[in-house]
């Protein structure tokens, strides 16, 4: 019954708004994330190439020219400071493109509107469970299913087969090590299988 929903507190509800948005966010500009990284990539490389060149000249002057104990400590300390300044450099790129996204929420509206809620009955293997599904009056379309790890409402959907929560295909993470899928509700630090 409608009685039974629990009203969550406004912060819980902004919360998961915030979640759910920061997907639709990253979605969005994806292509200028790939375009960042590739900036990125072309800078650090050829970073790597200029300091690689330094590095290597002063190894061929180690082996060809050096006569003395102190020249060739001189040589060995320059090189070292090559490879610091490298990480350096390449340390000062990485800062250089990364991108930091802040949501924060300017208004909140809430509008109450009565609409019908159906419950749908999910069913895997001997399992079942009930989930609430909204008609949207304005729309006069359901809404969409969230997921209920990142609240994105994006197909396709996945059922997990533990406790039946639906997931979107992000959320129902595939595990690098053993290749098996799992859900991102119920496993919340990693693969089950994995640790």
């Amino acid at each position: 019954s409608l009685e039974d929903i629990r009203r969550e507190e406004v912060e819980k509800v902004i919360n998961s708004i915030g979640i759910g948005q920061m997907e639709i966010v990253k979605e969005q500009i994806k292509d200028f994330v790939k375009s960042l990284e590739r900036r990125q990539n072309r800078d650090i490389h050829r970073v790597y190439d200029y300091y690689h060149i330094l590095i290597q000249e002063s190894q061929n002057f180690l082996e060809k020219k050096c006569s003395t104990e102190e020249l060739k400590q001189k040589t060995l300390n320059k090189i070292e400071a090559i490879k610091t300044e490298l990480k350096w450099k390449t340390n000062d790129l990485i800062s250089k493109y990364k991108l930091n996204i802040q949501m924060e929420p300017i208004t909140f509206i809430r509008i109450e509107s009565k609409a019908p809620v159906l419950w749908i009955e999910i069913k895997r293997r001997k399992l079942s469970r009930l989930f609430p599904v909204t008609y949207n009056l304005i729309t006069r379309h359901l809404d969409n299913l969230p997921c209920e790890s990142c609240f994105n409402p994006v197909k396709p959907y996945y059922i997990c087969d533990d406790k039946l929560h639906i997931v979107c295909s992000k959320c129902f993470k595939l595990c690098s090590k053993c290749g098996k899928n799992y859900c991102s509700v119920c496993f919340k630090s990693g693969c089950p299988k994995c640790g």
